[in-house]
């Protein structure tokens, strides 16, 4: 299942008792409807479930006051208190993670209080498992009911002591609560990871709401932002495989030439956080001063910085690709001033620079979905303009049912290959040729076929 996620990392330089740390990953799950597990239960309508709704409610008040209308006729007459309930799946995490930071995070989209004030909410973790359900009556947690027909012990949720509390009040603002503790526990047990319950901890009528993660906007549902190291994910590569290649194939001597990395990457996420985020190549002899022109992953933009010099291209990713894909990177680099028939390679290297495993070398190979394109990071150096086209076969006998492809190469004054597209016509009646030079006899007789760029021909 993927996650809407979102990545920075650090690295520690020094662990007591090693000489090096461990890998430092952050990672903030986001996750949506069909990955998020959260809904809100209340006393005022103990059995109804809310499973499906965009909004979170917290504290004490009539939903009404924040244009919630929930159609219970269970509704007791008192208004009541309103308790959010989240869980967030840290499967993923290694058996070794060391949790540094666990950080709950909800938007407060609307705020209503009495006078003004505020709330004091605070979290805690959940010792009954749950079910999120849809919107109805006893159709999933209630204020009566953990998983219908199982009921909570007592009513209002299972849960055990506060590990932190947030004042709310100040609506457009995200209301952050320190729950590493908890975390911590879910990783040493992950089948103690039910989630967390958010309760109001004072009294009088204030009530708080926050969307879900069943609301439209992904940037604004629920995140917990986790920060942990790892020994095991300290030694795992960035990536298993995959491929990259290089366009175009030549480029002319002493220019600024515009070149284009594909690297289709098969990304090791085995665990929460891993991913690629930084990329180089050492400019091949003859080229040199790169620059990165833009960078997408999937055909969206990514955020990057240039840390290239004379020659090296490095890419430094704001957030690592935990998620197969491909890697475009179009740059412009400073060709020789002599041509190169036989070509440099343009070798990429990628990193995860929060472990201490050495960078991956990708191979060369079909990365851009055009299989046969050149599928490799060779690039040719050109000299001058096209002087000459030279046809091959230079001749050819053939019967009436059998076909030749002709292919043509282009040279400069000096001799140095030139890339065309030319032109096949055939000449004499003989036959037809098409755009690839596949020339098909029709006629018994004597002719040629001819290739031709602008008013540069030749034939055979």
């Amino acid at each position: 299942m993927r996650r809407n996620i979102i990545h920075v990392f650090a690295v520690l330089l020094l662990s007591q008792g090693s000489a090096e740390a461990a890998a430092t990953k952050i990672d903030t799950l986001q996750p949506g409807p069909s990955a998020g597990t959260d809904t809100w239960i209340g006393s005022q309508y103990p059995f109804y479930a809310s499973g499906e709704r965009d909004t979170l409610l917290l504290g004490q008040g009539d939903p009404a006051q924040a244009g919630i209308i929930v159609d219970d006729p269970l509704k007791t007459a008192a208004i009541h208190s309103w308790r959010a309930l989240l869980r967030f799946d840290l499967a993923s995490l290694p058996p070794d993670a060391n949790i540094a930071e666990a950080r709950l995070g909800l938007y407060l989209r609307q705020f209503v209080a009495l006078g003004g004030g505020d709330m004091k909410v605070g979290a805690h973790p959940l010792t009954s498992s749950w079910a999120e359900g849809t919107n109805g009556p006893v159709a999933g947690a209630t204020w009566y009911h953990r998983d219908p027909p199982a009921t909570w012990t007592t009513a209002g949720g299972d849960f055990g002591a506060q590990v932190s509390d947030k004042v709310v009040k100040n609506p457009t603002t995200w209301i952050v609560w320190d729950i590493k503790n908890a975390a911590r526990a879910w990783a040493a047990d992950p089948g103690s990871n039910f989630g967390v319950l958010l309760k109001r901890k004072d009294g009088g009528y204030a009530l708080g709401a926050f969307p879900s993660s069943d609301d439209a906007n992904p940037a604004l549902r629920p995140r917990l932002h986790i920060k942990y190291s790892s020994d095991i994910v300290d030694n795992l590569p960035a990536v298993l495989g995959g491929a990259a290649e290089i366009q175009p194939l030549f480029v002319d001597k002493n220019t600024t030439a515009e070149l284009t990395l594909y690297a289709a990457l098969d990304v090791n996420d085995a665990y929460l956080g891993m991913g690629p985020d930084y990329l180089t190549i050492r400019m091949p002899a003859g080229f040199r001063d790169p620059r990165i022109l833009d960078v997408s992953y999937d055909g969206a933009p990514v955020a990057y910085t240039d840390g290239g010099d004379r020659d090296n291209l490095r890419l430094e990713l704001k957030s690592c690709l935990e998620q197969d894909g491909t890697l475009v990177v179009r740059f412009s680099v400073r060709t020789p001033s002599t041509p190169d028939p036989t070509g440099k390679r343009f070798v990429p290297l990628v990193d995860d620079r929060s472990t201490h495993a050495p960078p991956d070398t990708l191979p060369e190979g079909d990365a851009n979905g055009v299989p046969g394109d050149g599928d490799a990071y060779l690039v040719r150096v050109s000299g001058g303009a096209l002087a000459s086209i030279v046809v091959n076969p230079a001749s050819a006998t053939l019967t009436a049912d059998s076909t030749l492809l002709f292919t043509a190469t282009g040279y400069d004054g000096e001799g140095f290959d030139v890339p065309i597209s030319p032109l096949w016509s055939a000449v004499g009646g003989i036959g037809t040729i098409d755009a690839g030079g596949l020339f098909d006899p029709t006629t018994v007789g004597n002719g040629f076929v001819e290739a031709s760029v602008g008013a540069i021909a030749g034939n055979a």
